[in-house]
């Protein structure tokens, strides 16, 4: 028998066509930063959450709390729209930044997770900048499970990790250099990619 859904995640907002946080709050909280939202709500888990979840638990976190650069709902992120919506994007980024100043949480490490999808739209870079110069000021430590060929951190979706883990395989994180990182997507020209 399976383990049971939660029923008592943190969903903002809930059963919509857009998510700014989705969490589930304990003593020792893991922040996870991915691409966008899919199907997980306040409700149940969808095949995202449950991994980020089980690799939380794995670790030793209690708790997780999870924002996407994009709070769009769709479960290809290719079809993500062109043009950011410049209010729901900042609604987002408020989100983030409310939460992160919320001592509570007690976060100290970060999971990044958004995947190549990253430099597929400008607005999520830029909203990746952002966080990450917000986080700078933190003084958290940064993960990722592993670094795709371009240098982002590997997406926490079910397909990923089916491709480059073993079933049963525990995950371990690799210390990420988000600043670094941070200054080589600054470099690149989006509009030609």
């Amino acid at each position: 028998m399976g383990t049971p859904e939660k029923t008592n995640l943190i969903c903002e907002p809930a059963e919509t066509d857009h998510r700014f946080i989705l969490g589930h709050k304990g003593e020792n909280n893991l922040l996870v930063i991915a691409l966008n939202p899919n199907t997980a709500s306040g409700n149940k888990h969808d095949s995202t959450t449950r991994n980020i979840e089980r690799i939380a638990n794995e670790h030793g976190y209690d708790g997780w709390v999870l924002f996407n650069l994009s709070p769009v709902r769709d479960p290809k992120p290719e079809n993500l729209i062109e043009e950011a919506d410049i209010g729901l994007q900042q609604e987002n980024l408020n989100h983030f930044y409310k939460t992160l100043s919320d001592k509570s949480w007690n976060i100290k490490n970060v999971w990044l997770a958004w995947g190549n999808g990253v430099i597929k739209r400008i607005y999520l870079t830029d909203t990746a900048v952002k966080m990450l110069d917000y986080l700078n000021e933190m003084d958290l430590n940064y993960y990722c499970i592993k670094r795709t060929q371009q240098h982002h951190p590997y997406h926490s979706a079910q397909r990923v990790l089916n491709s480059f883990f073993k079933k049963g395989e525990k995950i371990e994180f690799e210390k990420f250099p988000a600043q670094a990182y941070k200054e080589l997507i600054l470099k690149y020209d989006l509009k030609n990619l």
